[in-house]
């Protein structure tokens, strides 16, 4: 990473770092690494937009369609873990506020938080390789 320090923005990093430095500073194009130079322990990627990464000292967690407040207070990264190996899908109670013809009102609902179907992609028995939808191998069931 260090010979191709030009391509990557380690701003954020810590000032002590031996990679830091400010010359790609919040610059369009430039590689920026997610954890601030954190070692990752463990990431669980259920689909896309759906992860969690663990480290030393925190968890990073992503789910799109829910509610940030569901994946701070409720989701940890054992739950995605769980998800993936069990294959069984979490469903979190939300409250929303919605708006309908200028009229607010907040409506309580339950929506799937975590679930490992990935419908963008063909995952093969071994549940680590995949192939897209359409490909020609998936009726070869390769392995």
């Amino acid at each position: 990473m260090g010979e191709n320090l030009n391509i990557y923005d380690t701003s954020d990093y810590p000032q002590d770092h031996a990679l830091y430095s400010e010359k790609n500073k919040k610059r369009i194009g430039c590689f920026k690494d997610e954890m601030n130079s954190k070692p990752i322990i463990e990431f669980v990627g259920l689909r896309a937009k759906m992860y969690s990464m663990l480290t030393p000292d925190s968890e990073k967690k992503t789910a799109k369609g829910v509610s940030k407040v569901v994946v701070q207070q409720k989701l940890k990264h054992s739950n995605y873990l769980q998800c993936l190996k069990e294959n069984k899908s979490t469903k979190e109670n939300m409250i929303l506020i919605k708006s309908e013809n200028h009229d607010i009102y907040t409506v309580r609902q339950n929506k799937t938080a975590l679930s490992s179907f990935d419908d963008k992609r063909y995952i093969l028995d071994d549940n680590i390789g995949t192939f897209a939808y359409g490909h020609y191998k998936i009726n070869e069931n390769p392995i």
